[in-house]
């Protein structure tokens, strides 16, 4: 069984100036094995923002998402692959770029990522 919302919200301020919010949530339920075999669910919730802003011959673009996986196996005690029973994972990130018109043929673009996990 899965189920799988998902929302995004666009927003332009201007010609200039937009941006976007998304929402997005997965939940599976997984059955392998011969026999019923390895029996979990998972959840998946991620949130995601970014803001576009061109600025003469730059075109600014900047974020973040928040992400959270819950898996929790079914009888993870008989199983031999999973030693815990419920496992929550985080994931945070931000990012900047920028794109820079040097020419009306040439672009140059340089950015960073950063990313943290718990």
């Amino acid at each position: 069984m899965t189920l799988i919302l998902s929302q995004r919200f666009d927003y332009a301020r201007s010609d200039n100036h937009s941006l976007f919010f998304h929402t997005y949530l997965d939940r599976n339920k997984i059955r392998r094995g011969i026999g019923g075999g390895t029996a979990a669910h998972s959840t998946t919730v991620n949130f995601e923002f970014q803001d576009n802003l061109k600025l003469n011959r730059n075109d600014l673009i900047f974020g973040s998402n928040a992400r959270i996986v819950r898996f929790v196996p079914e009888d993870a005690e008989k199983d031999l692959f999973f030693t815990e029973s419920d496992i929550t994972k985080y994931l945070y990130a931000a990012f900047i770029q920028d794109t820079i018109e040097l020419r009306s043929n040439i672009n140059f673009t340089v950015g960073t990522k950063a990313e943290h996990g718990l």
